[in-house]
């Protein structure tokens, strides 16, 4: 926000405009030296765009919330569209070295909290490390037969899922 304070100076928020905003964003070009920083970059990614135009929403939906201005001028910005990368699973080996730390780990610290089924849950469960720390041991169904973890109102953005484990996860937990 510093950057942008010295870019538009002492102006009021509610003077700040969508087409401010959509240059502030999108018009950094490699090589270019403006409002944004000191110095000029080699590559500007769609990435680093999104993460101005996170900041910058967070500094005007705040204006909104005190009345500083009516409306944000990023609402009517696009998001940049950034490729998505194909995960890159762990081989075997990798696994068994990580949970061969975390077991190390639990000896060597016994009054710390165990990594172990934590990892375990995110290895062999597929289970999103958000949802993880969210859990409780009150969540785990070990009676209904099919050993199984319900996340309720704990999955990727507050949804009820719920996720079968594996007997290696299992073992593991």
């Amino acid at each position: 926000l510093n950057r942008m304070a010295e870019t538009w100076g002492e102006r009021m928020v509610a003077d700040i405009t969508r087409d401010e905003v959509y240059e502030w964003i999108y018009c950094r070009k490699p090589d270019q030296i403006g409002p944004w920083d000191k110095m000029a970059r080699k590559v500007v990614t769609n990435s680093e765009r999104n993460n101005e135009k996170r900041t910058l929403s967070a500094f005007f939906s705040f204006c909104v919330d005190s009345e500083w201005c009516e409306s944000s001028p990023v609402l009517k910005v696009k998001t940049a569209t950034v490729p998505a990368n194909d995960p890159i699973a762990y081989n075997p080996d990798d696994v068994a070295k990580i949970m061969a730390a975390a077991v190390r780990y639990e000896k060597l610290c016994p009054e710390d909290e165990s990594l172990v089924p934590s990892t375990a849950l995110g290895f062999f469960a597929g289970m999103r490390i958000a949802e993880i720390m969210r859990l409780d041991w009150s969540d785990f169904d070990w009676e209904g037969g099919d050993e199984g973890v319900a996340v309720k109102g704990k999955g990727k953005g507050f949804k009820r899922r719920v996720v079968d484990l594996t007997p290696t996860c299992v073992e593991w937990v």
